[in-house]
C-alpha cells in the first residue's frame, strides 16, 4: 500500500508539466513509491516505531509529505533526466528539503503530532546519575563510577 496520496504528491508538481498519477484508475507508480517509502521509513525507524505505518491512513501526515517530496523529485529526475552538478533544480530542492525534514525528525527538532504510536520524545535530555542510582551500593556495581552517594553538592564548601 502507498504511504502517500496522489493529492499530496501532485501538490509538489506543476500539473501542467508533470502528472504524478498513471493508469486507469489513476494511481502513483507503485514501484517508485514503494522504493521511496522503504527508504524514508528505514531512516525514521531509528527514532520511531514505523511498523504500524502501512498505508496513507496510518502514516503520519508529515511523513506522507516527505514521501511525496521524494517521489516527485525522483519522478522529475527520471522523466526529464536532469543531472546537474550544482543540483539547483526543483527536484534537487525537494530532495534537500525532504532530507532536512527527515534529519529534523531524527534529532527531535520536528515532532510527529499525529503519530499513532509515539515513542519517547527524541532529543530530550536524560539525566544521570538519578536519585535511584545514588541510593545504590557502589560495591554491587564496581564498574559503574556513577553509582553511590554524590561526591559533592551545590553550596558545599571544599
Amino acid at each position: 500500500m502507498a504511504h502517500t496520496t496522489i493529492q499530496k504528491a501532485q501538490a509538489y508538481a506543476e500539473a501542467s508539466k508533470l502528472d504524478v498519477a498513471f493508469g486507469t484508475p489513476p494511481a502513483l507508480d507503485a514501484d517508485l513509491e514503494g522504493q521511496v517509502s522503504d527508504q524514508v521509513l528505514g531512516q525514521l525507524a531509528q527514532a520511531f516505531d514505523t511498523s504500524t505505518w502501512v498505508d496513507e491512513n496510518s502514516t503520519p501526515k508529515l511523513v506522507q509529505n516527505v514521501v511525496a517530496m521524494y517521489y516527485v523529485a525522483w519522478l522529475i529526475d527520471r522523466t526529464y533526466g536532469v543531472n546537474e552538478e550544482a543540483n539547483d533544480t526543483y527536484a534537487g530542492l525537494l530532495l534537500r528539503r525532504a532530507d532536512q525534514i527527515v534529519a529534523g525528525l531524527l534529532t527531535g527538532a520536528y515532532v510527529l503530532v499525529d503519530d499513532p504510536n509515539p515513542a519517547d520524545t527524541p532529543g530530550q535530555p536524560i539525566f544521570y546519575p538519578t536519585d535511584e542510582s545514588t541510593s545504590l551500593d557502589p560495591r554491587d556495581f564496581p564498574d559503574d563510577t556513577s553509582v553511590g552517594p554524590a561526591a559533592f553538592s551545590m553550596g558545599q564548601v571544599f
